[in-house]
């Protein structure tokens, strides 16, 4: 499974928490971040009220652009 990096400012922290993670997620008034350790998936959950800055590293892929016309 690929894993990117997540990092998430709390209030009330005054260091960020870093994750090499596996998804993020906001579930009904939690900000989730999946990841993985010892084999097994798992959950940490913090209230999004609570987050003030979330970042997150992703692979950049260019994109081909196409003309109208040249699509066929």
């Amino acid at each position: 499974m690929e894993t990117y990096k997540v990092v998430l400012g709390l209030k009330g922290s005054s260091q960020p928490i870093e994750y090499d993670a596996v998804g993020l997620y906001i579930k009904e008034a939690y900000t989730c971040v999946t990841f993985l350790k010892d084999g097994r998936q798992l959950i940490h959950k913090y209230p999004t009220a609570d987050v003030f800055r979330i970042e997150e590293e992703y692979k950049y892929i260019p994109r081909r652009s196409v003309r109208v016309n040249d699509a066929r």
